[in-house]
């Protein structure tokens, strides 16, 4: 049936098109979970042909994979963003403080998104694991960079131990529905967790 009701629609490029199938296919993880999902229900969120969705990802692992990483690199340009934001020279505190923040903040706008960020879901992909480990990975490098260096085993474990803290605090916050009043002290949580297992910030 010809479309009466509506401008005739824009011609996507190729990069506006696969960020279209990548904020569908988001939606539809979400709703149904990876085990569930299809990529036709994908197309469909998309208003495209299931044709088109392979097109651009061979199979519905390598799209879940592709919709984690969409995620991790829309946080780590958030993260980039608040750090750019404060004055050079502010203390270590403050700089670790404003990521914490920025978690929190993605988790807020999305409370769906950042729980598929930080769950495994049993049916979850191999290709979704590569993707977190490098993920893992660089955040442990940017943490470390934010810090005084060290080179001693306590200093690496305690970067280790504290990112998995924070991915529980904030699951358990977003889990709740991000209540406004929580928010603080899951930050100051977060920044004692880190300074106790350091030993200090210096």
């Amino acid at each position: 049936m010809t479309r009466r009701d509506a401008r005739p629609r824009r011609r996507l490029d190729p990069q506006e098109r696969r960020e279209a199938l990548l904020a569908a296919a988001a939606d539809v993880f979400a709703g149904q979970g990876y085990a569930a999902a299809t990529m036709g229900a994908v197309a469909a969120a998309a208003d495209a042909s299931e044709a088109l969705v392979y097109r651009y990802f061979a199979g519905k692992d390598e799209l879940y994979a592709a919709v984690l990483a969409r995620e991790v690199d829309a946080l780590v340009a958030a993260e980039a963003r608040a750090l750019s934001a404060l004055h050079p020279g502010v203390p270590v505190r403050d700089r670790v403080r404003a990521v914490v923040l920025t978690r929190l903040d993605r988790a807020a706008v999305d409370p769906d998104a950042w729980l598929r960020h930080v769950r495994h879901p049993a049916a979850e992909p191999v290709a979704a694991g590569v993707v977190r480990a490098r993920a893992h990975a660089e955040r442990v490098a940017r943490v470390g960079a934010l810090l005084v260096p060290r080179a001693d085993a306590r200093h690496a474990y305690a970067v280790a131990g504290w990112l998995a803290f924070v991915d529980a605090a904030c699951e358990r916050w977003a889990g709740q529905g991000c209540p406004p009043d929580d928010r603080w002290p899951v930050v100051e949580a977060c920044l004692g967790a880190l300074e106790g297992a350091l030993g200090d910030w210096g």
